[in-house]
């Protein structure tokens, strides 16, 4: 398998992938257009989701999570561009899902005057860990 497919947060390196895959630069670079668009879909729809009662939000949130992380591990199957695309759309559905739900769970689970201050610290926490990611990244060669 190429070489891309070692890094498995793969947002930047999707369409690197896609070349080696031997799919031409304009073609892989629409991806982004399809994980943009599929998360920016994603997103409204996992919040009008959760607010039925019903549906609690950290069932759908771990599901989003553990299908993302699947359709990262089978990534290396994928031989052609529409199961690329597939995967794109797969994973930038779970990436807007877990990005809104991530802070609903957050503020859900926080007393009401903690809520700022907690909301504050994941926030910078994950910060922390997407700005050191692609260095170490780069770093090793990914």
């Amino acid at each position: 398998p190429p070489r891309s497919t070692l890094f498995p947060y793969t947002t930047l390196f999707r369409s690197k992938y896609a070349e080696e895959l031997g799919i031409e630069a304009e073609l892989a670079s629409r991806l982004f257009i399809y994980f943009g668009i599929s998360t920016f879909l994603a997103r409204p729809f996992s919040g009008v989701l959760c607010s039925i009662c019903r549906i609690k939000p950290q069932y759908v949130f771990q599901a989003s999570l553990f299908i993302n992380g699947l359709s990262t591990i089978l990534l290396p199957l994928i031989r052609t561009y529409s199961q690329l695309i597939g995967y794109v759309i797969l994973y930038g559905a779970c990436d807007g899902i877990y990005g809104t739900l991530l802070h609903v769970l957050i503020l859900g689970s926080l007393e009401d005057e903690g809520r700022a201050s907690g909301l504050g610290m994941a926030s910078f926490l994950t910060a922390i860990t997407k700005l050191i990611g692609p260095p170490l990244a780069g770093k090793y060669n990914y």
